[in-house]
């Protein structure tokens, strides 16, 4: 397995700028409740997405807001609207590891864009469909829509597009080896971001940083970074952000072998990561958390975090595989259908019940192997004292 140097940077990019260091989703919320199903009603629910997965990092409360002013805004024909909908809900899909449904909607925003002739929203539009393919890996693809994120923002003078053109072009670089170069953009992209005050983006900027560091093995630079991304994201309450710092901090500790101060990274990683269900980073932690514990001869916690590490990653790529059925939507009938999504709704839920029954079986397994080598080992002394 190789479970080190994973791309803990794929979704360390900001979509849309989110200058909050509150989150608003109390007052968004107190609002939608007394709007009229009109525009307003669609702008306030864009937003509270917004805030749910840039400022609190929580993409499933964001896909409920987004799913929802996506329905109002087509009944109102508000295009706009329509626009600013998909693409959170693509940037949902692709917080959660989803990524064929963060392309499909992620290019639905584009074109509406395009139609609208709304550059803000076409450069937020390519850095998304960008991100899809560099999480694929396919860094070619994804750095000409960078570089179309970059050109487009230049035009309409858009500093926050130009800061994350930057930053995901340099990501690009990291993952080519060029690290040099990659440094240059993230340090860029972070001067940026502190003229604009984008403490969230500012975070990511040093997480970025920090992780090229640990990558040229330059330690003492890469907890530097590292650690001021972790106490910014912190403050933010980002959860997403939070989960992934402890991983690449973890990260850190294990390259040294400082396994004990992995561990404790690690762990908290999870609990984070487990609030928000982010299926991707959690597959990454558990690898990682196998890896640590057979380093401290916790082979039982080793057992147990492989389990959960082949679930997740064989829940995501089930995941994948249900997603590709929705190509055959148009040609299905509406019951069809509706088992389909009802499909995918329940994976999430399945992978939870499997996790707890895994974790079941993993102890009763473990707790009757112990009591088989206490007893074998008691035998072999009682015969080694009738010889002796």
């Amino acid at each position: 397995m190789t479970l080190k140097n994973t791309l803990f940077l794929v979704l360390l990019f900001s979509f849309s700028t989110c200058f909050a260091k509150q989150s608003k989703t109390d007052s968004l919320t107190a609002l939608i409740k007394i709007d009229k199903n009109d525009t307003t009603k669609v702008n306030h629910l864009n937003a509270l997405c917004k805030e749910y997965l840039f400022v609190v990092g929580d993409p499933d409360k964001c896909l409920i807001f987004s799913k929802e002013a996506l329905v109002l805004a087509t009944q109102l024909k508000f295009k706009k609207g329509i626009a600013q909908a998909n693409g959170k809900i693509g940037a949902s899909y692709l917080y959660k590891g989803t990524y064929y449904e963060s392309l499909k909607f992620s290019n639905l925003a584009l074109q509406q864009y395009q139609q609208l002739n709304d550059k803000k929203g076409i450069a937020n539009s390519y850095n998304n469909i960008a991100a899809v393919y560099l999480s694929q890996k396919k860094f070619n693809e994804a750095l000409q829509m960078f570089l179309n994120v970059l050109r487009v923002s230049r035009e309409m003078n858009y500093k926050e597009g130009v800061a994350f053109a930057y930053n995901n072009i340099s990501v690009c670089y990291e993952n080519t080896k060029k690290y040099d170069e990659a440094l240059i953009g993230f340090t860029n992209a972070q001067k940026i971001e502190m003229e604009l005050g984008n403490n969230l983006n500012i975070s990511m900027s040093y997480s970025n940083i920090g992780y090229v560091y640990l990558l040229q093995l330059k330690y003492a630079e890469s907890l530097k970074n590292l650690t001021k991304a972790l106490d910014m994201s912190t403050k933010l309450q980002n959860k997403y952000t939070m989960g992934q710092n402890n991983l690449q901090l973890g990260n850190l500790y294990y390259k040294q072998r400082k396994y004990n101060e992995a561990l404790k990274y690690y762990t908290t990683a999870k609990i984070l990561l487990k609030s928000i269900n982010s299926m991707d980073l959690l597959s990454n932690t558990y690898g990682s958390l196998v890896e640590t514990d057979s380093a401290l001869g916790n082979y039982k916690e080793a057992f147990a975090n492989y389990k959960l590490y082949r679930l997740y990653l064989d829940t995501l790529a089930n995941k994948d595989n249900i997603i590709k059925e929705n190509q055959a939507l148009i040609s299905q009938t509406e019951f069809q259908k509706n088992e389909l999504l009802l499909k995918l709704k329940n994976a999430d839920k399945q992978a939870i019940i499997a996790e707890q029954k895994t974790t079941k079986k993993i102890n009763v397994l473990s707790g009757a192997l112990f009591i088989t080598i206490c007893t074998l080992g008691f035998m072999l002394y009682k015969g080694y004292k009738r010889n002796y």
